[in-house]
């Protein structure tokens, strides 16, 4: 009886190359530490050029890819497969990832603070407004969105009572509009963590003035201070913004950013241009 041996029999009782890559996954991150400090948003506010500028550092360990979005999509996965992520509990230094979709996400700051309770929190704002401009234009180039900008923009009003991070899509990106509504969205991160472990950068102060936030950077998540050149990632094309939609948005975002210019310690230079005050 060979066959019934070696045949269908037999494989059913072999392990699949899912639950054998499972248990690899799961024995590689037994020795593995977590990360010290997260990144945890905006979308299109740098964050992939601010990952690859700080994870130069000597002292500084990146995540082994930039978005590892455990704390919103892959919560399900569980803290093993979030370890294999970064480096082992002996490495040298601190760790760190980067997911931009963490700031906006209704459960990720409760996720982690569950798991990395001693972790120091990174939120990088852009101008709400350049935010959602840049980040329409980012997913029509990549084919993701076929509405107009005016379109998109009306659809999300009309259910714009969804709540401070409502409207999350089926694509799991970001609403355009929600994306730029940071004073909802920071609060939670601050009761979390606490002020003293949340960290604001401005992200035109990022570019403009990169040797000072760098030098308060290095300061807040404990590494030695290096002058590191920054390298502006994942630019768009020049494409201005028609000055009727752009005054529309101010208007939207302008309570939004003053409740913002109440939250924030950090100075925020465009809060400033509307009118609301800059610490």
């Amino acid at each position: 009886m060979v066959g019934s041996r070696f045949g269908a029999g037999y494989d059913r009782g072999m392990p699949n190359t899912s639950r054998v890559r499972r248990a690899a996954r799961r024995l590689s991150s037994a020795g593995r530490s977590l990360p010290d400090f997260l990144v945890v948003g905006g979308v299109r506010c740098g964050t992939s050029s601010f990952f690859n500028w700080i994870a130069t550092h000597p002292d500084v360990r990146g995540a082994s890819r930039k978005e590892v979005h455990f704390f919103d999509y892959n919560y399900d996965r569980g803290a093993g497969w979030y370890r294999s992520f970064f480096p082992g509990r002996t490495a040298h230094g601190v760790s760190f990832e980067a997911s931009p979709s963490y700031l906006a996400h209704p459960s990720a700051s409760t996720r982690a603070h569950d798991l990395v309770p001693d972790a120091r929190i990174i939120a990088i704002l852009r101008d709400p407004v350049d935010r959602a401009w840049s980040h329409y234009r980012f997913r029509r180039a990549s084919g993701h969105e076929i509405r107009t900008f005016a379109a998109a923009m009306g659809d999300e009003l009309s259910v714009d009572d969804a709540g401070p991070a409502g409207g999350f899509s089926a694509e799991r990106t970001v609403p355009y509009l929600v994306g730029g509504r940071y004073a909802d969205q920071l609060p939670v991160w601050i009761d979390a963590f606490g002020n003293d472990r949340v960290l604001v950068i401005d992200a035109t102060a990022m570019f403009e003035r990169p040797t000072e936030v760098q030098a308060e950077v290095q300061n807040f998540i404990g590494v030695s201070h290096l002058d590191i050149p920054l390298e502006r990632l994942n630019l768009s094309p020049p494409e201005p913004l028609d000055e009727q939609t752009k005054s529309e948005l101010q208007d939207y975002f302008e309570p939004h950013n003053v409740r913002l210019a109440d939250l924030v310690e950090a100075p925020i230079g465009w809060l400033a241009p509307r009118g609301i005050k800059e610490r």
